[in-house]
């Protein structure tokens, strides 16, 4: 019997090299365990925030990661809890390993206007600023680079009404990994900027 490997299971130098560092998996587990510690600290932050917490009912949080998300890494806190698996406002922030930290926010259509809310998100985005919308019903999809979302400044008639029909909307943004110290200060803004859009002009 050949016992010699077959090409596909060769080992590359890109890959000897890291199963040959011990450094690199004492790297990620510390990295990981202070995104959480970052996250848990942002969740009670969130729930001292008064303006925040004026549309939600619970001021509770969950912290939680994995290791496969689309293959990579990643941390998610969630505020509130999620405890069932129907809800009306949610807020979602992510770190997915090697790509960003997105901020994003969930809301029940049937809770707002469709045009009024999409109005007042056009008004309190700056131009070229990249918020982006969720055009399809998958609303867990976490890779805002996807074809599914799009600029909120692009939403036009065609598109409202494609949103008018999703259960959900999901308003999500972008914030760069190494710019992870003023993640808490962005997150806040954005979750208080795009929930104060359901106010009805």
């Amino acid at each position: 019997m050949n016992l010699m490997q077959t090409s596909a299971n060769n080992l590359t130098k890109h890959e000897l090299d890291f199963i040959s560092d011990k450094e690199y998996p004492l790297i990620k587990k510390s990295a990981m365990q202070k995104i959480s510690t970052l996250f848990e600290e942002m969740g009670e932050q969130m729930k001292a925030d008064e303006t925040l917490n004026a549309f939600f009912t619970k001021r509770t949080f969950k912290v939680s990661r994995g290791d496969n998300y689309l293959h990579l890494p990643y941390v998610v806190l969630d505020y509130p809890k999620i405890s069932r698996a129907h809800f009306e406002l949610h807020c979602r922030t992510m770190f997915w390993w090697g790509n960003y930290f997105s901020m994003n926010v969930f809301i029940k259509t049937s809770k707002i206007d469709i045009t009024s809310f999409y109005k007042n998100l056009s008004e309190n985005t700056a131009a070229g600023q990249n918020v982006m919308v969720l055009t399809a019903e998958n609303i867990w999809n976490q890779d805002l680079n996807a074809g599914e979302f799009i600029n909120s400044n692009n939403i036009d008639k065609k598109v409202l009404d494609v949103l008018a029909g999703n259960p959900y909307q999901k308003i999500s943004a972008i914030h760069d990994i190494k710019r992870s110290a003023e993640l808490s200060e962005a997150a806040g803004m954005f979750y208080k900027k795009v929930l104060g859009c359901m106010k009805k002009i």
